[in-house]
């Protein structure tokens, strides 16, 4: 393989590196941001008269009282469905896990990649000492 073809690949591995790990960052915000609303949720659930409910990014309203036994939760594609307060921590729960699993795969697809970073930045190496 010629310099520049091992060159360009090095920098496609690079840029996919880098989107793996914006992924996996993204990845691991949604599922704190899951938590939290897991939490909130099995404080309403345990009665707990709650003052402030999170809206996100640190921001919360002031609620006097949940009146209601379920919430609205977004199920994909911009589909809203209701839940009882128990079935939304499960469907939270199981959300959260697919997002380990997720985060998992993405671990495992960083370190492929870095393996491969790392024979492409030998195969220059060798390539330059030929040249040069």
């Amino acid at each position: 393989m010629e310099l520049e073809e091992i060159v360009i690949k090095y920098k496609q591995l690079e840029e996919r590196l880098k989107a793996l790990l914006i992924e996996r960052e993204k990845s691991i915000l949604l599922k704190n941001e899951i938590e939290n609303v897991k939490k909130c949720l099995e404080e309403i659930k345990s009665g707990n008269k709650i003052k402030y409910i999170s809206i996100g990014a640190d921001t919360f309203i002031e609620i006097e009282s949940f009146k209601n036994d379920y919430v609205i939760i977004n199920v994909g594609s911009n589909i809203l469905k209701k839940f009882k307060i128990e079935d939304a921590i499960n469907f939270l729960e199981n959300e959260k896990n697919e997002i380990d699993k997720y985060i998992e795969f993405l671990n495992q697809l960083q370190v492929e990649t870095e393996k491969d970073l790392k024979v492409l930045a030998e195969e220059i190496k060798k390539v330059k000492n030929l040249k040069g």
